[in-house]
């Protein structure tokens, strides 16, 4: 692979995608769907895409571990979305 290029599955489609390292931040589109190729929403993380999510990821990601029962994690969600 090219060390100047990062390749990351679409968020929407799955495709596997070939970005500049310089244009990671420039919200790249997939080249099969067109729509953006990483997501714009929270993404649930388990045991089976943890590595893919966050470890894997070429750019940074906020991590928010939280419980529906817990009263300040549900204040803050709606901040997270």
């Amino acid at each position: 692979m090219d060390e100047d290029r990062v390749e990351y599955p679409c968020a929407r489609c799955g495709a596997t995608n070939r970005i500049p390292r310089a244009r990671m931040k420039d919200n790249p589109r997939c080249g099969r769907c067109k729509q953006s190729v990483f997501p714009d929403h929270p993404v649930a993380a388990t045991d089976a895409t943890w590595k893919r999510e966050v470890e894997d990821c070429p750019i940074s990601v906020l991590i928010d571990f939280w419980a529906p029962w817990c009263g300040p994690c549900r204040t803050v969600a709606p901040v997270l979305e």
